[in-house]
């Protein structure tokens, strides 16, 4: 998601958190807060990419206590246990190394180099399963990946699983007993069908290819095209989910490896169907044109999916025109597989709590009446809850327990929502602000 890569290369000191420049909400005191021992948060210091593990008030952003934990460069893949007791980090540049804090005690408690041999190849996705921690590696001199067997207290690993490449993560998610793996790989002049590879909690690894769903970057002059569809994982059922740009889902029994297609009463996309809300758009060089999507798991047999379709065209004189525009928010039903348009002009989501929030990315190549919809929260069975900053552009969110962290308008205009009443509890003038950091209790 753009907001979390944002989050967490952002820029900002341990004493701007602790600083002034946020307006308090005087009714947020009557209401109770959404938490008041704190919530953890990683704080960027200002000139380098190291950062700093600290405990905040969630209306404020400022520390509530003393207490704090340098963590170097290493802060990366933040993960949670499953008691949430402990949270394990890997370097930011990812030469290598995974830390696991106690969260209760804001302690290390172990750091670990993924292999002598691999210490400069980069570590991706980190998941707990079953109270195991499992890193997945490039391992770059063949192209492979490795997903490693971490054990944080006797400072172990073990190679368990690997992927023979060249490959690498386009997207990740995971259940309580499975880390699923959405793999890219190097193309020729057409789509690939996309595979997956399906690690458990041994660090066995097994792939499948999804022949009916296609993925990947061609690469073309003077456009390029690209196809990247959705993953999502129902934690519960073990079952895992592709969406492409068309009307067709692939289900994955993570236990069996057995795929299911689905054919959709309609797209998941809306390319072709909002052209004349386009504007006259900027000239780009080089572009991509192709269509991005994105999934996330509600429950209760919901699957929530948006995304963008990229339009490229080349004129006279090869100028060279671009526009986004957004896929919609569908919400798919995947125990009927009926699919419903829920609101045309979403573009990005995320889960908070017991929310979905759904905005529109504030890019310039999107039309300025689909940009500045605001931000609209639903329930988790697609009811609509609220619509907030109608209007207004949304250049970033982030959703932590039942607060959101909003970007509205422009960086120096942050709002922290209160996503149960829709009241803004503190609005605070700072570019950047901590990645805050909320374990989901299941």
């Amino acid at each position: 998601m753009l907001g979390l890569s944002l989050l967490a290369f952002a820029a900002v000191c341990v004493g701007a958190c602790s600083g002034s420049g946020g307006e308090h909400d005087p009714e947020a005191d009557e209401r109770g807060s959404p938490s008041w021992n704190g919530e953890l948060a990683l704080v960027y210091h200002e000139d380098d990419d190291e950062a700093a593990l600290v405990r905040i008030d969630p209306q404020t952003l400022r520390p509530v206590d003393g207490k704090g934990l340098d963590l170097g460069r290493v802060h990366g893949f933040p993960t949670f246990s499953p008691d949430g007791e402990l949270l394990a980090f890997t370097d930011v540049y990812s030469y290598g190394q995974v830390q696991v804090v106690n969260v209760e005690h804001l302690r290390t408690v172990a750091r670990v180099d993924i292999g002598e041999e691999s210490v400069r190849d980069p570590v991706g996705p980190l998941a707990w399963l079953d109270d195991r921690l499992l890193a997945v590696v490039e391992d770059g001199r063949p192209g492979d990946l490795v997903v490693a067997l971490v054990d944080a207290f006797r400072g172990s690993v073990d190679e368990s699983g690997r992927v023979h490449g060249p490959t690498w993560v386009q997207q990740s998610a995971s259940s309580d007993r499975h880390l699923v793996l959405l793999l890219g790989r190097p193309t020729q002049g057409v789509f690939r069908p996309t595979e997956l590879a399906v690690a458990d909690s041994e660090g066995r690894v097994r792939t499948v290819t999804l022949a009916r769903i296609s993925s990947g970057l061609v690469e073309d002059e003077p456009v390029s095209r690209s196809v990247d569809p959705a993953l999502a994982v129902d934690e519960d059922g073990e079952r895992a989910f592709v969406v492409g740009a068309g009307a067709l889902v692939a289900e994955l029994d993570l236990e069996t490896m057995e795929v299911r297609y689905h054919e959709l009463s309609r797209p998941v996309s809306l390319l072709g169907r909002l052209l004349d809300w386009l504007e006259p758009q900027a000239i780009a060089k080089g572009p991509t044109e192709g269509v991005t999507r994105k999934a996330v798991w509600l429950g209760n047999d919901l699957l929530a999916v948006t995304g963008s379709d990229t339009d490229v065209s080349v004129g006279a004189d090869d100028e060279v025109e671009e526009s986004i525009v957004p896929a919609g928010l569908s919400l798919i039903d995947t125990k009927q597989w009926g699919v419903r348009l829920v609101d045309e002009r979403v573009g990005e989501i995320a889960l908070a709590d017991d929310a979905l929030l759904a905005w529109t990315f504030a890019e310039e190549f999107v039309p300025r009446r689909l940009r500045e919809s605001g931000l609209t929260v639903y329930e988790l069975d697609g009811r609509e809850r609220m619509r907030l900053f109608e209007g207004e552009s949304i250049w970033d969110l982030q959703a932590a327990g039942r607060l959101a962290y909003v970007g509205v308008g422009h960086w120096s205009a942050l709002h922290v929502v209160d996503l149960a009443t829709g009241k803004v509890v503190a609005r605070l003038k700072r570019e950047a602000w901590p990645q805050v950091l909320t374990h989901r209790a299941d």
